[in-house]
């Protein structure tokens, strides 16, 4: 037995680790900065392997950590289950997160437009082609040329004024997105 608790509170700490490292990170990376759309498998293997070799190394080499490992393993099993049940409420929450519908770009971050231009708004869960919604800036509606679930282009009628408003989607089933801020330009600006 004595062997095998090596090996064992190496891959406790392990995933204990993982756990506590990637929950974070996948959360503000895909939904809080948007810098990612999703963060693959691959990647999370490589955050696992890279974990694993910095705590076995850690716990080899240093015969310190390596005591502490061993005469605190059944906290570690606990902290195991710990991490398990904490990463399943993730999961769920993050699912939940996913379907949302999320405006995350607009005409590439220039979160502007005049009169006749495309507006190209970027995110998810905004529904089908067939099942088209409505796009907003504060109450003034524009004309939707294009709707899928990723993309939606509207384009920006003429205005009455040149405010800066709040842009959203309004899905068919009538939920709504997030708010973005938006500004209608006035033309005269482009000639300065």
């Amino acid at each position: 037995m004595k062997k095998l608790l090596f090996p064992i509170t190496v891959v406790l700490e392990t995933f204990i680790f993982y756990i506590l490292a990637i929950i974070p990170f996948e959360y503000l990376l895909t939904e809080k900065y948007y810098l990612y759309q999703s963060i693959s498998g691959e990647t999370k293997t490589t955050v696992f392997l890279i974990i694993f070799l910095i705590v076995f190394g850690l716990n080899y080499l240093i015969r310190a950590i390596k005591k502490i490992s061993l005469k605190i393993w059944p906290a570690l099993i606990i902290l195991f289950i710990g991490a398990l049940v904490l990463n399943k409420q993730y999961a769920h929450f993050y699912d939940r997160v996913r379907q949302e519908m999320k405006i995350i770009e607009v005409n590439d971050g220039q979160n502007w437009s005049i009169q006749g231009m495309s507006i190209r708004i970027e995110g998810r869960s905004f529904g089908e082609a067939w099942q088209q919604g409505k796009v907003f800036i504060g109450d003034m509606e524009l004309n939707v040329k294009s709707w899928s679930p990723n993309l939606v282009v509207a384009e920006q009628p003429v205005p009455g004024a040149f405010p800066k408003k709040m842009l959203y989607l309004l899905r068919y089933d009538g939920k709504e997105s997030n708010r973005v801020p938006f500004e209608i330009k006035d033309p005269v600006f482009l000639a300065e």
